[in-house]
């Protein structure tokens, strides 16, 4: 797993940044609690007591840890302290979230109406990493049955519904691949971007909605993991925090 990076508008003035400074503008989804007399926003996800939580999209100037001074040196988490980096731990997910999964063909799909993966054999992908990337993939399809977290999946290959549920795939595949430290390389496939670009346009709404389904199904597959399980289990959640797990940047098109 690489060193975590330290974010800031600008460096901590007791740690400053090395000179010259070099940084990646991230953007990061948060929220904002309004009120009322703070000015009119409509109806929309107001609470009784005239309270609005508005999602927003903030960029902030990103760091590599190494460019500070006065932290500590980052340490990687042991595979002890973090079982779901074995090599293994695709396959742990996979075996543990009970969808059937079938081997065979030269194709990769979920498919509703029967509710199981199929994937071609391994040799058939260019290393463990692909085979796994798109185990998790399929896996974040599955998670969208009606039994589960009921996404519309019936749609046709080129409509808005079918672009966005693979926004939705690509997203918590790349989520979860981070988590167990395996390189991703989402697919760059024209008819999916511009499908994507296209959506995102019309309803500026909808990068938020995708984000959002996007980390449920992360979630929902990292649960399958015992050792990742158990350590969110044994965090206790805050009121003033949310979970501790991986940012998870989005940004949308201009």
């Amino acid at each position: 797993m690489p060193a975590p990076a330290a974010s800031a508008r600008v460096p901590p003035l007791h740690a400053p940044a090395e000179s010259p400074s070099f940084f990646s503008i991230t953007t990061i989804l948060t929220t904002l609690l309004r009120f009322r007399n703070q000015g009119d926003f409509g109806d929309d996800d107001e609470k009784e007591d005239g309270r609005k939580t508005i999602k927003l999209l903030r960029h902030y100037a990103v760091f590599h840890a190494s460019q500070i001074d006065g932290i500590p040196t980052y340490k990687a988490p042991t595979i002890e302290e973090a079982p779901w980096l074995r090599p293994e731990a695709a396959d742990i997910i996979l075996r543990n979230s009970g969808a059937v999964i079938r081997i065979g063909g030269d194709r990769a799909f979920y498919s509703p109406a029967t509710d199981h993966i199929q994937l071609p054999p391994e040799n058939a992908f260019r290393g463990p990493a692909e085979y796994a990337t798109t185990g998790l993939h399929e896996l974040a399809h599955w998670t969208g049955h009606h039994s589960r977290l009921n996404r519309p999946l019936q749609s046709r290959f080129g409509c808005a519904t079918y672009a966005m549920e693979e926004l939705r795939a690509e997203m918590a595949s790349a989520f979860v691949a981070s988590v167990l430290g395996i390189p991703t390389d989402i697919p760059h496939h024209a008819s999916y971007i511009a499908s994507w670009v296209k959506a995102l346009k019309d309803d500026k709404r909808e990068i938020f909605h995708a984000a959002a389904d996007a980390q449920r199904i992360a979630d929902m597959e990292l649960g399958f993991h015992p050792g990742y399980a158990a350590t969110m289990q044994a965090e206790p959640e805050s009121p003033a925090r949310a979970p501790r797990r991986p940012a998870m940047p989005v940004s949308v098109p201009r």
